[in-house]
């Protein structure tokens, strides 16, 4: 899924449904294949059966909040662990930047603007930090094997493509559209 698709997504309330109840987002979500996105993806699942999808939507945010949180843990300067290797970083600054935007888009379906912006500006965090990371000379703190680098983008790649502050900034304008 690119980037665009999630722009084109939040186009209008119905595509927005449908990316959300429809099975795509839950589709990123198992892909990815982290406990807290797959379950985030289960109850996606489960809204399109039940009889309060709102609810199921609700759960799903919970679960990106949870997985926002676990991935910030790792990347925060203030918590940063000497003996990360790179691609654990890396990878939390992808995913945890994916959880936002996801997050972001449930809260637009669940008419929650200001938490909607709020994901937003967290995912533009993501690329603040990650810049600061590799201005600071930061990269040097983790260890980078080559061997799992190529082994860990391959199994995200496909699902979420890391996003600069010009594209989020589209999104948020189509989602406030929506």
């Amino acid at each position: 899924m690119s980037f665009g698709d999630v722009i084109s997504a939040a186009s209008n309330i119905n595509t927005l449904i449908d990316f959300i109840l429809g099975g795509a987002l839950a589709q990123s979500l198992t892909a990815i294949g982290e406990v807290q996105f797959r379950s985030a993806a289960l109850a996606l699942r489960n809204a399109k059966i039940s009889q309060n999808p709102k609810r199921e939507v609700e759960l799903a945010v919970g679960h990106l909040q949870t997985a926002h949180i676990a991935y910030r843990k790792i990347w925060d300067r203030n918590t940063l662990r000497r003996n990360l290797q790179y691609n654990d970083v890396q990878r939390a600054f992808h995913f945890d930047q994916a959880s936002n935007v996801w997050m972001a888009m449930c809260y637009c379906y669940l008419r929650e603007k200001t938490l909607m912006r709020q994901a937003i500006q967290r995912a533009k965090d993501c690329v603040v930090y990650h810049d600061r990371w590799q201005d600071e000379g930061l990269w040097g703190i983790a260890f980078l094997n080559p061997v799992h680098l190529v082994s860990w983008s391959d199994d995200w790649s496909d699902v979420w493509t890391f996003c600069y502050k010009g594209d989020l900034d589209e999104l948020l304008s189509a989602l406030e559209r929506v």
